[in-house]
């Protein structure tokens, strides 16, 4: 199973997530922004993706979101430009998850503790 690490990049240099609850929660925040800009479509796929889909694996997820935010970004520019970032943030943390440097063992996060 894939875990999320922090990417380094401009739009994501300041943005860390620490599990892939945290992440799904600022996926969440992400929608819930674009349910104010009017952009219901794409809120409730990232909502049903997250909270409505029975997935086998975190990567299966995790490529669903990418697609998912991908779409956001090239259907309409957004007028919030710090909504565009975060959507840019997310999309470039879930590439370096997938991709094959952020697979490796070196580079996953620890458990989280319960």
């Amino acid at each position: 199973m894939a875990e999320l690490r922090l990417v380094r990049s401009m739009a994501a240099a300041q943005r860390q997530f620490f599990s892939n609850v945290d992440f799904y929660n600022f996926v969440d925040t992400i929608a819930e922004r674009l349910r104010h800009c009017h952009r219901i479509t794409d809120a409730e796929r990232l909502h049903t993706l997250i909270h409505k889909v029975a997935w086998t694996t975190s990567t299966e997820l995790f490529g669903e979101l990418r697609i998912a935010l991908r779409k956001t970004q090239e259907t309409e520019d957004l007028a919030d430009f710090g909504l565009a970032s975060d959507i840019t943030a997310a999309v470039e943390t879930l590439d370096h998850a997938l991709s094959s440097k952020g697979r490796s063992r070196h580079s996953r996060v620890p458990h989280e503790k319960t």
